[in-house]
């Protein structure tokens, strides 16, 4: 089973009392997930099919939105479009009604038929049952909704989007989902660039993303459950008081919740991002449009070539640095067994970094993927300078192995000497 990361999902009961017997050893373990980490979209299919265009950008993965709206003749088109591009798909269900984030009726019978209707297409890697509810008065519906699509279909995974990170709705809700969606969009047209990242107003009433964040991965390991991070991609829209993440912006927002435990980063929303208009007086200036070329896309690309890596995981012991606002991090691709060092700077400071590479093998370069030309790495050290905020990923390079020139020659001479005359 495929999802925007690989899960294991038991049904809620069973789950529970599988943690119950095994409480000791799985003590403040938060569930994890194998695969890739991905990027990708929330996105509504009301009048588009959005597919094409989210896989030319590099997504892999989409929400789509449908509440009822669509008729299952035209999901089935929808879905059958996204599968055609390689797109994996997060379904909306049908039979919730909200109103705004208020979940307000759940009609079991329906979910059941529309799960059981498209539970076999091979683009669905899951259900989407509410957006952002909250309060106690909605979570015996929302419960209600986790158990009708489970007991329409048990092996996929129920996602639920929540915004709140300063309550206990991620512990509370834990019952009515699988996967954890959580979503914040804090760049305001107010706001220069990384404003909003650190706390403020008086005693950091005003929380930045850093803090969110941090609360958001204390609560999903406390609730034992995987999350994803659903980021701001839109700006200037309709009704929209925000403005465009600048590219700098953006990689923090998808790596700082990377090494805080988020398994995957959705994007909200396409439609939005698209709608979103430029203005000269904003850190990211241009349009919607541009900005999914100029932003999004070389993310995404970067994701697409080290996301099974970063879904392998990293061992703390591999890799360490000489400032303590900087996380660094060696991640291995299972695939190929490729060596990528994530280096992130928390701070709003620059700093000359040296890395200490204690991974086993010899390492002459490290490659950033930015383009930049390789940076030697002697003694199993390198330095490289790292500006506010910044996101370096870095290719470890090997010494050659003695001789390999040697049999890459062989081969070729062998190829050629077997290579039919013409």
């Amino acid at each position: 089973m495929t999802t925007l990361r690989t899960f294991t999902i038991m049904p809620f009961k069973a789950a529970a009392i599988f943690l119950a017997l095994l409480a000791v050893m799985m003590a403040d373990q938060p569930v994890r997930a194998d695969g890739p980490f991905e990027m990708g979209w929330y996105s509504n299919v009301f009048a588009q099919d959005p597919s094409q265009a989210i896989t030319d950008m590099g997504g892999s993965v989409a929400l789509y939105y449908h509440q009822g709206y669509l008729a299952d003749s035209t999901v089935k088109k929808r879905l059958d479009s996204a599968y055609a591009k390689g797109l994996k798909v997060i379904m909306n269900v049908d039979g919730v009604t909200q109103v705004g984030s208020d979940v307000t009726a759940v009609n079991t019978i329906r979910i059941q038929q529309f799960v059981n209707t498209f539970k076999s297409h091979p683009a669905v890697i899951g259900w989407y049952t509410a957006d952002e509810p909250a309060g106690n008065t909605q979570l015996p519906l929302c419960i209600q909704a986790y158990n009708a699509v489970k007991g329409a279909d048990p092996d996929r995974p129920v996602y639920l989007a929540i915004h709140r990170a300063s309550d206990n709705t991620i512990v509370d809700y834990a019952p009515a989902y699988d996967i954890l969606i959580y979503d914040t969009y804090p760049y305001s047209n107010d706001s220069g660039e990384y404003y909003r990242l650190e706390d403020r107003g008086f005693l950091g009433s005003q929380k930045g993303l850093k803090s969110l964040i941090n609360r958001v991965s204390g609560l999903a390991a406390q609730a034992n459950r995987p999350w994803i991070f659903a980021g701001q991609g839109f700006g200037r829209a309709p009704n929209m008081g925000s403005r465009l993440p600048t590219t700098g912006e953006h990689r923090f927002q998808t790596y700082y919740p990377l090494i805080k435990g988020s398994e995957g980063f959705l994007a909200w929303e396409y439609t939005t991002a698209l709608n979103s208009a430029a203005n000269a007086g904003d850190a990211y200036p241009h349009d919607g449009s541009q900005w999914l070329n100029d932003v999004y896309k070389p993310l995404a690309d970067e994701i697409a070539i080290i996301g099974p890596a970063l879904g392998n995981g990293w061992n703390a012991a591999d890799v360490s640095d000489n400032i303590a606002a900087v996380h660094s991090r060696i991640y291995t691709d299972p695939n190929n067994a490729k060596r990528y060092l994530l280096a992130l700077n928390e701070a709003d400071s620059a700093y000359n970094v040296a890395f200490n590479i204690a991974l086993q093998g010899d390492w002459m370069a490290a490659r950033p993927l930015d383009g930049r030309p390789d940076i030697p790495i002697t003694s199993g050290q390198f330095s490289d300078q790292l500006s506010r905020y910044n996101v370096s990923i870095y290719e470890l390079v090997a010494v050659p192995e003695p001789g390999a020139g040697l049999m890459l020659m062989g081969a070729f001479t062998f190829a050629a000497a077997r290579r039919p005359a013409r």
